[in-house]
């Protein structure tokens, strides 16, 4: 992975059923070519702290997942570097189940959510104000009670414009999506 982005996230959908505590996986980073890897945690951390074989006191996706469910790994300290990645499983021969599964691996940029409201004070009712995010091309226009909502934002800091007719425009307020 070549991280061009400047923050970037890899997630992936996954399915496991494990031997609890014994049996287990976990995903490592390498940033010298896979002379070394180390663990790398998952946002909100994994689930299960092994009690036995060679990741003891380390904490692993085992046990079981309940079905399919997606994570997520914050890429962010190694942002404009190059790094390895891999799937680590560990098991015993001691109880045989399903094992783990891995799908709809993504790389991508972490994006977020903008919401809010426009108050027209002195004007009723508080639609057709055109909201756009200047740095990105994006604009939408508020509804009936003044409301505005854009999805998918990249992180990082941006600048806003407000406009209407009959108005003074806002321009360059700025927000940040973290």
């Amino acid at each position: 992975i070549t991280s061009g982005v400047e923050h970037p996230i890899v997630d992936f959908w996954q399915y496991y059923s494990t031997e609890e505590g014994h049996d287990g996986g976990i995903v490592e980073i390498s940033t010298d070519e896979g002379l070394t890897w180390e663990t790398y945690a998952p946002e909100g951390g994994y689930p299960t702290v092994m009690t036995t074989g060679p990741l003891a006191g380390e904490s692993a996706f085992s046990g079981s997942s309940d079905g399919w469910q997606k994570v997520s790994f914050d890429l962010s300290p190694y942002s404009g570097s190059e790094l390895l990645m891999r799937f680590h499983f560990l098991s015993d021969g001691a109880t045989t189940d399903y094992g783990w599964y891995i799908d709809d691996f993504g790389y991508h940029q972490a994006y977020g959510v903008l919401d809010g409201n426009v108050d027209l004070a002195y004007f009723d009712p508080d639609s057709g104000a055109l909201v756009e995010i200047i740095d990105r091309g994006r604009s939408t226009i508020t509804d009936d009670e003044g409301y505005f909502f854009f999805d998918s934002v990249t992180t990082g800091d941006h600048y806003l414009r407000v406009s209407r007719d009959h108005f003074v425009t806002r321009d360059s307020i700025p927000f940040t999506i973290s």
